[in-house]
């Protein structure tokens, strides 16, 4: 027991010695830029109010190590626009800035696919790779029940109902159980007659 109590001790002492280490951020000099640049994309589209957070990861990613595959000076022009509080045109240059370009259906860039060098097929994602490197605007809810909808199902009930009464008006005189029934009988078919 006091070796348990001995060897506690010098564990707390030793963790109260050792210098800290953040944990939160790690050494963002570390981090890709191409990383932060996604991570401020993704803030743009689901936290656009935190401008801090925003401006905190595009100024670590002008100061990372690691710069490959980013174009710095759209960034920059991106952090100018984002000053001026354009969140729509700055996002478009930080994605140009990771290699997007115009897209010809329209829309302001296209999908990014990561082609390594000599490569000639895009690698798929496996186990927890999320497999995309695309940050999507988030998808607006259906909104509440209106009077519109009211009207639609109404309609749809009302159609229905006409549906059913017109089946059972127009049905066959005869079912198929009961002219599978005379036509197996030797009393003929249906209608009385033989057949000859």
């Amino acid at each position: 027991m006091a070796a348990q109590l001995a060897a506690a001790a010098v564990f707390a002492l030793l963790s109260l010695a050792l210098p800290a280490v953040a944990h939160a951020h790690g050494d963002e000099a570390e981090i890709p830029a191409r990383e932060l640049v996604l991570q401020a994309i993704a803030y743009i589209v689901n936290t656009p109010d935190d401008s801090d957070m925003i401006s905190e990861k595009l100024m670590e990613a002008t100061e990372s190590e690691d710069a490959s595959g980013v174009d710095l000076e759209a960034v920059d022009r991106a952090m100018a626009e984002l000053d001026d509080g354009d969140l729509v045109q700055g996002r478009i240059l930080l994605e140009e800035s990771i290699g997007a370009r115009p897209d010809l259906s329209g829309m302001d860039v296209r999908h990014v696919l990561n082609v390594a060098p000599g490569a000639s097929v895009v690698s798929l994602a496996t186990g927890e790779q999320a497999g995309t490197a695309i940050v999507t605007d988030e998808l607006s809810g259906r909104g509440p029940w209106t009077g519109t909808d009211s009207v639609l199902v109404a309609i749809a009930a009302v159609t229905a109902g006409l549906g059913l009464l017109l089946s059972w008006r127009f049905r066959p005189a005869h079912s198929i159980h009961t002219l599978q029934h005379q036509m197996v009988s030797p009393s003929g078919p249906p209608g009385g007659r033989a057949m000859g």
